[in-house]
């Protein structure tokens, strides 16, 4: 599912999942809700614009995604490498 709507409020994720058939998913991916309380995975790479120094890490991190090395006790995932990556998931 994916849902655009910069001129509205923002959709609660919550209610986004559940509108989903469960019985029919293993893993749902989404994009931005950061600051949802809900396992995720940080991305980042290095030519994004942003600094590594930017990245919020909070207690619902599970893992580091990047094309760089980046200092964390989290697991760090490469991004260039998605068979090694893949156990995580």
């Amino acid at each position: 599912m994916m849902t655009e709507t910069p001129e509205k409020p923002e959709l609660d994720l919550t209610w986004l999942v559940s509108r989903m058939d469960a019985s029919k998913l293993d893993l749902v991916l989404v994009e931005g809700f950061k600051h949802e309380p809900v396992p995720k995975i940080l991305l980042f790479r290095q030519n994004s614009g942003h600094r590594v120094e930017e990245l919020v890490i909070d207690e619902h991190t599970i893992a580091v995604a990047s094309d760089v090395s980046i200092a964390t006790s989290l697991p760090l995932l490469d991004l260039n490498d998605v068979h090694r990556s893949r156990h995580l998931l």
